[in-house]
C-alpha cells in the first residue's frame, strides 16, 4: 500500500477545469533545494473518483521518493526528511498552487484526497474547521458558504482563503 505525501486540487464534476490547471501547474513545478536534498516534483496528474465512473475530478502534485510505495517514483530509496523538513516541502507546494484556476478545495498532506469533500469537510470535519485545526485547507471564495463558518479563514490568493499551513509530520 502507497502512503502519499501530495497536494490535491479539487475541481468537484469540473474535468476541463482540472486539465487547465495541470497545464498550469506544469509550468511552475520544478525541482526544490531543501538542506542540501534536491526533491524533483513528478508532473501533475488528472484522476477521477470513482476510478470507473468519475463525478470529481482532482489534480495531484507528488514529489518524488518523499512517500512510501508510491507507484510514480522510480526507486525505493526516500529522502529521509525532517518534519521541519517536510513542512517545508509543503509549503513549496502550496507556493506552487497559489494563483492555480479553478480548484475548489485543495489540501498537502499524506493521502489528503479522501478528506476534500464538501459533505465531508461540512459534517465530520466542522469543528475542527471552526476551530481553525484544520490547517491548510484552502477553500474558493465561492465555495466558502458551503463550509462552516470560521474566524481563521484568511485570504490565500485572489480566488481563495485558506486556514493558514503549520506543517506536517514525517510518518
Amino acid at each position: 500500500m502507497a502512503v502519499v505525501f501530495e497536494l490535491v486540487a479539487d475541481f468537484s464534476e469540473d474535468e476541463d477545469a482540472a486539465r487547465r490547471c495541470c497545464k498550469w501547474l506544469e509550468h511552475r513545478i520544478r525541482p526544490v533545494e531543501i538542506d542540501g536534498y534536491t526533491i524533483t516534483i513528478h508532473p501533475p496528474l488528472v484522476s477521477g473518483y470513482p476510478y470507473t465512473n468519475p463525478t470529481r475530478f482532482q489534480v495531484s502534485v507528488v514529489p518524488a521518493n518523499v512517500g512510501y510505495g508510491v507507484a510514480l517514483d522510480e526507486t525505493d530509496e526516500r529522502i529521509p526528511l525532517t518534519d521541519a523538513q517536510l513542512t517545508r516541502l509543503g509549503a513549496f507546494l502550496y507556493d506552487c498552487l497559489r494563483g492555480a484556476p479553478g480548484y475548489q478545495l485543495a489540501l498537502v498532506g499524506w493521502d489528503v484526497d479522501f478528506l476534500l469533500e464538501v459533505d465531508e469537510l461540512s459534517t465530520y470535519w466542522a469543528a475542527e474547521i471552526r476551530d481553525g485545526l484544520f490547517r491548510g485547507i484552502i477553500a474558493s471564495k465561492s465555495l466558502l458558504k458551503q463550509l462552516p463558518t470560521s474566524e481563521y479563514f484568511v485570504e490565500f490568493d485572489d480566488a481563495h482563503v485558506w486556514i493558514p499551513y503549520t506543517g506536517s509530520k514525517t510518518i
